[in-house]
C-alpha cells in the first residue's frame, strides 16, 4: 500500500480493534458490570492467555528478578511487584500493563491499579535505589519519544501531549542521573581532602560508601517510529501496527548493535555514560 495512505489504514486498524477487540488480549467492554464505565474494553481474556503462555512457577523461583510497576488508583502511589518479595501472577502483569481509560483497573488484595506508567513510565530508579552500588549496563527501551514534530491538527496534538507526558520521566532521570554522579564526585575530592585522622569518623565513612563511583552505561533505545496511529497509539495493538513496530524495533537494535558507540558501552568505565542508539 502506498505510504500516503498508511495513515488511514491504521486508523481503519484502530477501529476493527475498538470495534472487535483481539482475542486473548481485550474485548469491548459491554455497558453491564461495575467497570462499564472506567474502561473501554475488558482485559479478561489476558488472563487466560498469560496463564496458557507464561510460566509463573519459573518466574517465582526467581533465577533472574522481575519487577514490575503500578500505581495505587486510590492513594496515587506507586508500587513494585517483585518476584524477591512476593509470588506474582497474572493481576501484577495485568495490573502494570492496565492503561486507563483503554483498560480497567487491576485488583490486587484490598487495592486497584492502573498502569505505573502514570507516574513514571521508565522506573530507572527503582533499580538504582534496589542496588545503589550497581554496576551494569542499562538498556532502557522508550516506547515514546520526547522529541517530535509541531502538530498541524487535533489528532496530532493528542499524540505530541501523549509523547511529552510519557517521556518527562526518562529525560528528567538521565539528567538526575547525571547530578547525582557529580555530587558524588564532589564528595569523593572533598573526603580525599580531609587529615588521615578523620579517616575513621563513622560520617565519613557514612560519605564515602555514599559516594562510590558506579561503572553505568544507560542505552536508550527510543521508539520513533510513526505508525500513523496518532492519538490512539497508547492502545492501538491492531496486527497491521504491531508487526509495524515489531520490525522497527528489530532494526533499531540491529542498527544500534551495529554503532561504535554500542562497544563503547560495553567497555569498563568510569562514572554514568547515557548513550542514544536510534537517532
Amino acid at each position: 500500500m502506498p505510504a500516503p495512505w498508511r495513515p488511514w489504514a491504521n486508523r481503519w486498524s484502530a477501529a476493527s480493534a475498538t470495534a472487535f477487540g483481539i482475542p486473548g488480549f481485550f474485548k469491548p467492554r459491554h455497558p453491564v458490570g461495575v467497570f462499564a464505565g472506567l474502561s473501554w474494553y475488558d482485559t479478561a481474556p489476558l488472563k487466560a492467555t498469560l496463564l496458557e503462555l507464561v510460566d509463573f512457577d519459573r518466574i517465582n523461583r526467581a533465577d533472574v528478578r522481575l519487577s514490575v510497576g503500578a500505581v495505587d488508583v486510590r492513594s496515587g502511589n506507586s508500587e513494585y511487584f517483585d518476584n524477591t518479595r512476593m509470588r506474582l501472577g497474572p493481576e501484577h502483569i495485568m495490573a502494570s500493563g492496565a492503561l486507563p481509560p483503554g483498560f480497567p483497573p487491576v485488583q490486587i488484595g484490598d487495592a486497584w491499579y492502573w498502569d505505573g506508567g502514570l507516574v513514571s513510565n521508565s522506573p530507572l530508579w527503582y533499580v538504582l535505589d534496589e542496588a545503589p552500588d550497581i554496576d551494569a549496563l542499562i538498556l532502557q527501551v522508550d516506547l515514546f519519544s520526547a522529541s517530535g514534530k509541531l502538530p498541524t491538527n487535533l489528532d496530532q496534538v493528542q499524540e505530541r501531549v501523549m509523547d511529552i507526558r510519557y517521556s518527562s520521566k526518562t529525560r528528567f532521570n538521565s539528567n538526575e542521573l547525571r547530578r547525582r554522579e557529580a555530587l558524588k564526585a564532589s564528595f569523593r575530592r572533598l573526603l580525599d581532602k580531609l587529615p588521615a585522622a578523620l579517616r575513621d569518623d563513622a560520617d565519613v565513612k557514612h560519605l564515602a560508601a555514599a559516594s562510590r563511583q558506579n561503572h553505568v552505561s544507560l542505552v536508550h533505545l527510543i521508539n520513533r517510529h510513526d505508525t500513523g496511529s496518532a492519538g490512539v497509539k497508547d492502545y492501538e495493538f491492531s496486527r497491521a501496527t504491531v508487526d509495524d513496530l515489531w520490525q522497527a524495533g528489530r532494526a533499531d537494535v540491529e542498527r544500534s548493535a551495529a554503532e561504535s558507540d554500542w562497544d563503547d558501552a560495553l567497555q569498563p568505565h568510569e562514572g554514568l555514560r547515557v548513550y542514544d542508539l536510534t537517532r
